[in-house]
């Protein structure tokens, strides 16, 4: 069993979208989003304006820059200071790239400072691997097992059909339960949980 994780991001200035709340974790395993934005404003009449913008944003993204967490927020965190530094690098691309068109767009002299916003979005999910669903018990529908459906296709088990049962002691055809595992780690009946390592 492992972890594949996303990574996305956007870059905008304020006023230009809507704005989102700092911090979220969104839908929950085996996929979950963690959210964050940062706000911060660019002054463009400093020499050294992009390379301080990238820096703060950096800072705010992917490292600890406050003492006391909520639960939530030390969620997300955790998230974000463990992303790879080849994504972190190509955020601080999209970051210069962004403020150096700013900084090209004849329209904003006129302005001392800008608010730009970051969404920073991790998209992880939890790949069951084939050794768990194929260490799954079976056992062979015999009597009143051979009155029960699989919950997934709907149909009737065969008598001395071998299916699997999950720790819930829910059964289903095996080729059925191994595709709904590929998408999700509970039980389609009673949302139990397969372990995870």
């Amino acid at each position: 069993m492992g972890f594949e994780c996303n990574y996305y991001s956007r870059v905008w200035r304020v006023g230009d979208h809507k704005e989102r709340g700092d911090y979220a974790v969104i839908g929950l395993l085996p996929h979950e989003m963690f959210q964050k934005t940062c706000h911060l404003m660019f002054d463009l009449h400093q020499s050294n304006s992009v390379d301080h913008l990238v820096s703060s944003f950096t800072r705010k993204l992917f490292h600890h820059h406050q003492q006391n967490y909520s639960p939530l927020q030390a969620r997300v965190q955790e998230q974000f200071t463990a992303v790879p530094l080849q994504q972190q690098l190509t955020v601080i691309d999209k970051i210069k790239d962004f403020a150096n068109s700013l900084l090209q767009d004849s329209a904003n002299p006129r302005h001392r400072a800008i608010q730009i916003c970051i969404c920073f979005v991790i998209e992880r999910r939890i790949n069951i691997s084939k050794s768990t669903v194929e260490g799954l018990e079976t056992v062979r529908s015999e009597g009143c097992l051979v009155e029960i459906e699989c919950v997934i296709c709907f149909e009737k088990f065969e008598n001395g059909e071998e299916i699997t049962r999950l720790p819930c002691y829910h059964l289903f055809h095996g080729d059925c339960i191994s595709k709904w595992l590929q998408r999700s780690i509970t039980c389609p009946l009673c949302r139990y949980g397969l372990p995870v390592n």
